[in-house]
């Protein structure tokens, strides 16, 4: 934890919870093409789960403070 901490200062981010893929296990994540599409059609990128939106709320706030 003191190591992501660390790199997020520097604007290092560090997915915290595996692949993307692991973002929607209900799609089957054999063909990364598909799955990415299946996403989009499905709306799943308008759904973001905690992790994701923790991560992009340390993004955007390091980005405020540059």
């Amino acid at each position: 934890m003191r190591l992501t901490a660390a790199l997020a200062r520097l604007g290092v981010f560090v997915v915290p919870v595996g692949e993307l893929e692991s973002r929607v296990p209900s799609i089957p994540s054999g063909d990364k093409a598909k799955w990415l599409t299946q996403v989009f059609e499905e709306g799943h990128h308008l759904r973001p789960n905690d992790h994701l939106k923790t991560l992009c709320t340390q993004i955007r706030t390091y980005l405020q403070n540059c």
